[in-house]
């Protein structure tokens, strides 16, 4: 109703602009102006068939330029401009290439300008970047690289959590710094030196090339040349920094009030000497992430002074996105939240929903529906293929990085993207609904827990036969710290199983190795447990089993390897406890559970809901898939 007139007034072809669209003379930004062309476009298309191919042609121009031609013709043409000379100048300024005459019989590279819009965590738009990049698939293997040297390590999503919830259960700082154009910080060896065209709109002599002498995005080797690079670097400068065990990207200093280094390999638990000084820096590519405590604040101060004297970084802040994931933090209450907000509204926005609009449903799949081969139609439907292919990729990152609660429903699914069925596409749109109910779920850390402690423990479970196409079974786990869960599987028994205990037995092998991996990193960050590390199953036949050789007849053929969990609990790594189904996180991972399980279940893995530190609203700009 119109405030003024008193008039009922049909919204559905308006548009709502939040205030922080506006700029401060009180006209629309670029990009709400963009959005909303795109709409009208959209609109205009619809009504008018014929005019549907300059339509698109026009929006296309609204979007992520794929070309240089086409970022100038938008409105945002200044920005792309300052975007792509920036960029340029980098490489001079790194010395990235040197035009030389390119030597008979080598055929030149082609490089070209990526232009992409960089997004805030809330969806919001942070800058407009161009990269130069190099068409490596052109590159020839033992020419132009070395096939062995391609490898450039990442942090697992697992470390990450159990980092920020170590962060916050000991109060430490959590900052973030990006190395700027970090691959081409990167010398090439000379015999894998390759030679480049520039991209178009830039031109050269007759004969001449770019010799590249530094890494460049898109080449082979670009990445691990510059991980090698980090590495030497910190071994030269800050040689009393550990790398974390076979965490490549993760390194730690831990030194006494009076400067000593402390022995990490002794079994402290989780907290901090009295007066210690603690940094731990985590390198994912060009992201920096340091936690440390306020004793070692001078230490990380100098650290980043001395960085930017090799390197060029951006200003080192309180983090908020890491990883395409959202940070945020409560001090005062100590909680930690971590989510994936902007790429769950983008998958709901890509299925073509709305996500403050549908109609919800409370479980990711029907807990009475199955699937299998039998669904798959004879021939392959590719254009829903396709469809489905970029659905199931968009979900595969959600449920590794924050979604726990999808993983079994990505596992299940993923069984059958080769052949889909409209069965199959109906199961994700359940899946966007759900999300839509779902959407501002996160993992909060300093949540109560049931279980109590300290110390990380994990769940494990297992669906007995669950594939109707082989009869293998579902076992999935989830372990905990601080209140929420840090790492979660779900993985397809290597064989048919003869028994529900079997089964579970299988479970908590898997279980066991995520257990020994915890406690291995926490060992190498100087946190090593004093105590097993629990597992709990509700299968009191497989924690039989996994304490002493009980019901041989029914365990004989039971894989050597699998005893592993036995073994573990004889060595005190690990003790198996019983927890009854009901109470059991993992068991929403090993199958489709009915809502109030669910739900429950979901409740808590995620942590309290309640105490979590405000949520930044999700922003949706002109952005292409």
């Amino acid at each position: 109703m119109d405030a003024v007139s008193g008039e009922l007034i049909d919204l559905t072809d308006y548009h709502s602009i939040h205030h922080s669209e506006l700029t401060s003379s009180g006209s629309l930004s670029t990009q709400c102006a963009a959005r909303i062309l795109i709409r009208a476009l959209k609109a205009y298309a619809k009504d008018h068939p014929e005019q549907r191919a300059t339509a698109a042609k026009e929006v296309a121009l609204l979007r992520n330029p794929k070309t240089v031609k086409e970022a100038l013709s938008t409105p945002q043409r200044a920005e792309w401009l300052a975007a792509i000379n920036k960029e340029m100048q980098s490489l001079i300024d790194k010395g990235v290439y040197r035009v030389e005459d390119v030597p008979a019989g080598r055929k030149l590279i082609p490089t070209r300008l990526v232009l992409k819009i960089k997004l805030n965590a809330d969806g919001s738009i942070d800058k407009f970047k161009a990269r130069c990049v190099v068409a490596g698939y052109r590159q020839k293997a033992g020419l132009d690289y070395d096939p062995m040297g391609t490898y450039s390590p990442m942090t697992e999503s697992t470390t990450i959590r159990l980092l920020l919830s170590l962060a916050n259960m000991l109060n430490l700082e959590v900052d973030h710094l990006d190395i700027k154009t970090a691959f081409l910080n990167g010398v090439l060896p000379e015999s894998e030196q390759f030679y480049c065209s520039p991209p178009p709109g830039f031109s050269l002599e007759p004969g001449k090339g770019w010799k590249m002498l530094k890494g460049l995005y898109g080449a082979h080797q670009s990445g691990a040349v510059w991980a090698k690079t980090w590495r030497e670097w910190m071994k030269q400068h800050y040689p009393h920094f550990h790398e974390a065990g076979t965490e490549r990207c993760v390194y730690v200093m831990r030194e006494a009030a009076d400067g000593t280094p402390l022995d990490l390999s002794l079994a402290r638990d989780i907290q901090l000497e009295p007066g210690e000084r603690l940094v731990i820096l985590i390198m994912n590519t060009d992201d920096l992430l340091v936690l440390y405590n306020e004793s070692a604040r001078s230490i990380v101060d100098d650290f980043e002074k001395h960085l930017n004297t090799h390197f060029e970084a951006t200003p080192r802040a309180p983090v908020e996105q890491y990883l395409g994931m959202h940070v945020s933090r409560d001090r005062t209450r100590r909680t930690l939240a971590l989510d994936g907000r902007r790429h769950v509204y983008d998958f709901i926005w890509h299925m073509g929903m709305d996500p403050q609009n549908g109609t919800p449903v409370r479980t990711p799949l029907d807990p009475h529906t199955t699937y299998s081969k039998s669904d798959c139609p004879d021939e392959i439907d590719t254009a829903l293929r396709d469809r489905v292919w970029k659905a199931h990729g968009k979900l595969i990152h959600l449920s590794v990085w924050c979604r726990p609660d999808l993983c079994h429903a990505v596992s299940v699914l993923g069984r059958y993207v080769h052949n889909p069925s409209q069965k199959l596409w109906e199961a994700y749109r359940r899946i966007t609904k759900y999300l839509i109910k779902t959407k501002d779920l996160r993992l909060v850390y300093g949540s109560a827990d049931p279980a109590g402690g300290l110390s990380p423990y994990g769940t494990s479970d297992s669906d007995w036969g669950a594939s109707l196409d082989d009869r293998r079974s579902t076992g999935a786990y989830i372990f905990f710290l601080d209140g929420a869960g840090i790492s979660w599987k779900v993985k397809l028994s290597p064989t048919a199983c003869l028994s529900t205990q079997e089964a579970e037995y299988i479970a908590l092998s898997e279980a066991t190795k995520e257990a020994l991996n915890l406690r291995m990193l926490l060992r190498d960050l100087g946190f090593g447990l004093s105590a097993p590390m629990t597992l709990f199953s509700d299968n009191k036949g497989a924690i039989s089993m996994s304490q002493h050789p009980t019901n041989k007849p029914a365990t004989r053929h039971v894989d050597m390897r699998i005893h592993m969990c036995r073994q573990h609990v004889e060595l005190g790594n690990i003790k198996t406890e019983h927890m009854p189904g009901t109470d059991l996180p993992a068991d929403m991972c090993s199958k489709q559970t009915v809502c109030p399980t669910h739900e429950k279940h979901t409740a808590r893995t995620f942590g309290d809901q309640s105490i979590a530190p405000p949520a930044a609203p999700i922003t949706r700009i002109v952005h292409g898939d």
